[in-house]
């Protein structure tokens, strides 16, 4: 998209790209920032190196970082669901513990694309052990569910349909347990089933919840960046209901409002029927696109960026 809104835009147009996130993979790119590593182990124990983010913002040293890094699909192999339900996010209290170490006093911590399901158990005891949140964090997440939520994802991070009692069953021990240990009931809070139920494992120690794409938005200035644009577009790969509760799409969409100056291009890979009527009756003027519907399931597949370059070329044409 960036290539071709580049290529098709009228003679005189300037362009910004906007590098956006809703909290999982890419969370971290958005910033610009200070790139650390810390070695770690992923959510089987095996080695993996995570990646940490510091800059300055207001006279405060702050950091940013992604769960997944050290929980995600790119970390160990999750090949069977009795992993899946082994997987622990303790890994990550390393890099919450360096953030401190150099001085940060605020981690933004992207909390999507993991594939745990233990509710924050993991991190959570590796920190209560070893004293506690060692600075603020603030949990950025895509998705908005209760604590107990979080295991309508599971099968998502390779639980069997099967096993998925004994992840609910989980998730209402720790529920009880987060409340006698640090006096907050995880299930009222909102955003906590995010990541399996890490954001609930955090938020028991203090932590907070925000929307993902919210933290990326004022980390890249984008309503100020797009405040005079006549076109905007973004996209995912694919729209559905989960996208209204706070993906990038969405966010883009509600951040910016409608306004007849401006046109919203929102190009995705596929769309699900049920989601279009909703997306509509909030944003009545945004176009919503599915390559698959316009150019056809293979085509759509086989050449990703001719066809999103014929998206934003037909758009540019028709604001120009």
């Amino acid at each position: 998209m960036a290539t071709a809104i580049v290529a098709a835009a009228p003679r005189g147009w300037a362009t910004d790209l906007v590098p956006m996130s809703d909290g999982g993979e890419g969370f971290l790119d958005v910033f610009d920032v200070e790139l650390h590593t810390i070695a770690t182990r992923g959510p089987l124990g095996g080695p993996v190196e995570a990646r940490l983010g510091i800059y300055e913002q207001h006279g405060r040293r702050l950091a940013v970082a992604e769960s997944a890094d050290v929980v995600g699909h790119r970390t160990d192999p999750i090949t069977s669901s009795r992993l899946a339900l082994r997987a622990s996010t303790a890994g990550l209290a390393k890099v919450l513990q360096h953030a401190a170490r150099l001085g940060c006093e605020l981690l933004t911590l992207g909390c999507g694309g993991t594939v745990t399901s233990d509710g924050g158990l993991g991190l959570y005891e590796q920190l209560r052990a070893d004293g506690g949140l060692p600075l603020e964090v603030r949990c950025a997440t895509d998705v908005s569910t209760a604590f107990s939520g979080a295991v309508g994802f599971a099968t998502q991070k390779g639980v069997d349909p099967a096993d998925l009692q004994e992840v609910a069953a989980r998730l209402a021990t720790l529920r009880a347990r987060y409340l006698d240990e640090c006096g907050i009931d995880v299930e009222r809070a909102e955003r906590t089933g995010a990541a399996g139920g890490l954001v609930g494992g955090l938020v028991a120690l203090g932590a907070s919840a925000v929307s993902g794409f919210a933290a990326a938005a004022e980390g890249t200035k984008l309503e100020e960046r797009a405040a005079g644009a006549t076109l905007v577009v973004t996209g995912e790969g694919r729209f559905d209901l989960t996208s209204l509760e706070g993906k990038v799409t969405i966010g883009v969409a509600d951040l910016l409002g409608d306004r007849p100056s401006r046109r919203l291009v929102v190009a995705c890979g596929g769309v699900d029927p049920e989601a279009v009527e909703p997306f509509s009756a909030r944003h009545p003027t945004a176009q919503l696109i599915s390559l698959e519907q316009r150019f056809g399931p293979a085509a759509s597949r086989r050449d990703l960026s001719g066809c999103l370059g014929a998206v934003v070329a037909k758009a540019c044409e028709e604001v120009s």
